[in-house]
C-alpha cells in the first residue's frame, strides 16, 4: 500500500506529531504505526495518500492491547524462572518501551517483556525466542 497512518494528539488548531507509518513498496500490504496511547488524550490519525494525484480504497482497523503483567523491569512484574529448563508462550503486544535511550543495541522506541533467572550454581544458559521478529538481549 502507499498509504501513509500519521498519528496526531491536541486539537486541529494545535496538533502535535506523535508518529508516522513507514508504508510498504508492496501493494496490498498494510501500512501500520504502533504507540502507547495515554487514557483521556484524544487522538486523530490521518490516512493519506504519498501521492495526492492518487487516491485508493483502504480499510482502516484500530486495535488495543493488554499491557502484559511482565512488561516492566521491576523484579515484581517480570516472569521470575525457577526451574530450568523452562519454556513458555509470550507476547510483546501491549508491551510499553522499556528505556529512556538506545541501549544494549535496543532502540528507545523498542517494546519488550522481561523474564529474570537466578542460576543456583555457575552454569552455561542458553536463551532463545523463537520467532526471528523478536530481538533477544542478555
Amino acid at each position: 500500500t502507499l498509504h501513509h497512518l500519521r498519528i496526531f494528539s491536541g486539537g486541529c488548531d494545535e496538533l502535535t506529531c506523535l508518529g508516522l507509518s513507514s508504508p510498504s513498496s508492496y501493494w496490498g500490504t498494510s501500512a501500520s504505526y504502533t504507540w502507547i496511547a495515554t487514557a483521556n488524550v484524544e487522538y486523530r490519525i490521518l490516512v493519506s495518500m504519498g501521492d495526492f494525484n492518487l487516491g485508493q480504497p483502504f480499510a482502516f482497523n484500530l486495535v488495543d492491547y493488554d499491557i502484559p503483567t511482565n512488561d516492566a523491569c521491576e523484579a515484581d512484574a517480570w516472569t521470575f524462572i525457577s526451574a530450568l529448563p523452562y519454556q513458555s508462550n509470550g507476547t510483546t503486544r501491549g508491551a510499553l518501551t522499556d528505556f529512556e535511550q538506545d541501549t544494549c543495541s535496543i532502540s528507545r522506541n523498542a517494546n519488550g517483556v522481561w523474564y529474570g533467572y537466578t542460576p543456583p550454581e555457575t552454569k552455561m544458559l542458553t536463551a532463545s525466542a523463537n520467532d526471528t521478529l523478536h530481538h533477544l538481549r542478555i
